[in-house]
């Protein structure tokens, strides 16, 4: 089997608004024993923890030259690691997006999918909301929207969309742009957002489909993802299986660039650490490139050296293979989603993982 040891940095749980860690990444590294071994015993010779852990190395001096040196290491071993990157602020307008703006259209037959319009219009929406609000006014509206996914109240909705329905009024712009917002909102109502799945803004398995398709590619072999056992992933793991399982119905679902081919044929095992020295190199890879995106999000790092040093390493170029980051890119040409659509991910997702539930007396 082909195996890909996995690990995540920035993870806040349902906190996508965290000032500290405004950045997820989900890393992997795909080394055999032999050359992790290797690479950890030459680049961290003298460490003397029981593991290698970057929030311990980064802490010195030398061990965040060690870190460099690994990266540079690393890089010359070609699909040796990849690294799927989430903008945490960005992830939120796009649950917006795809939970309400989408849903809405659809019920009038417009596929929101189709040639990036999502994509486009969570850009969009980010970059206005930025030159209107200001950083800090863009972050308080997505921590409303945040709150009203948490919580699912009446209150905490209202509080949302009486925000949406204000900016409207104060800025003309956004209404004219973006009054589809509050269209969605009238269109579906609040039971909508008591019928959305639980755990909607929890990163803990987010980039993992995308993180198994590009290895995919790479390999026809079985594929053996080892995880990080301290890892949310844990609460999913049974939806995760039958998804990646071999035997599901074969699909190409997706559009243009952004699909996936059934079956996956992958094998989800979750492991400590200390027992593998690929999950501790993953986590490195994951630590290290979290600490650089995490200063271009506009967080502020307690080393602006270091991420000045990993800014001209190897890393991003060797490691970062997509993810979800804010843009200036709305036209379809621009982001590479001119291709045709195919069957809706999430409903194929939704029916494999369906035939795990019991079925409902009621309908018995």
């Amino acid at each position: 089997m082909f195996e890909i040891y996995l690990d995540e940095a920035g993870y806040t749980g349902a906190d996508l608004v965290n000032r500290d860690q405004p950045v997820y990444v989900l890393a992997a590294i795909t080394l055999s024993d032999e050359v992790a071994q290797d690479l950890a015993a030459r680049c961290f010779r003298g460490t003397k923890a029981k593991e290698l852990k970057h929030s311990a190395l980064s802490r010195r001096r030398s061990g965040r030259e060690q870190t460099l040196d690994f990266g540079h290491a690393l890089a010359e071993h070609p699909d040796s690691a990849s690294a799927t990157v989430a903008h945490k602020e960005c992830v939120l307008l796009g649950l917006l997006v795809d939970f309400w703006v989408e849903p809405a259209l659809r019920l009038d037959g417009i596929n929101l999918y189709e040639r990036g319009a999502n994509i486009g219009l969570v850009n969009v929406t980010y970059l206005t909301l930025g030159a209107l609000l200001g950083s800090e006014g863009r972050r308080e509206v997505l921590r409303r929207f945040q709150v009203m996914v948490h919580d699912r109240t009446v209150f905490a909705a209202e509080s949302f969309w009486r925000t949406v329905h204000e900016l409207c009024r104060d800025h003309p712009t956004f209404e004219s742009l973006f009054g589809i917002f509050a269209a969605a909102n009238f269109r579906l109502g609040i039971r909508h957002l008591w019928e959305l799945p639980g755990h909607l803004a929890d990163l803990g398995d987010y980039g993992l489909l995308e993180t198994v398709k590009h290895w995919r590619d790479r390999t026809t072999d079985p594929l053996l993802l080892i995880h990080d056992r301290a890892n949310a992933l844990v609460r999913n793991k049974q939806q995760w299986e039958a998804v990646l399982a071999g035997d599901v119905p074969p699909a190409l679902v997706g559009q243009d660039r952004r699909t996936t081919r059934f079956p996956i044929d992958a094998t989800l095992q979750l492991e400590d650490s200390e027992s593998h020295v690929q999950l501790q190199l993953a986590d490195i890879v994951a630590s290290a490139t979290a600490t650089l995106l995490n200063a271009n999000a506009g967080g502020e790092p307690r080393r602006p050296e270091y991420v000045d040093d990993l800014r001209r390493s190897p890393l991003l170029e060797h490691c970062v293979i997509g993810g979800v980051w804010p843009s200036d890119r709305v036209r379809p040409e621009d982001l590479e989603t001119e291709g045709p659509s195919h069957q809706d991910a999430a409903d194929y997702m939704s029916s494999v993982i369906s035939n795990l539930r019991p079925p409902d007396p009621k309908q018995v």
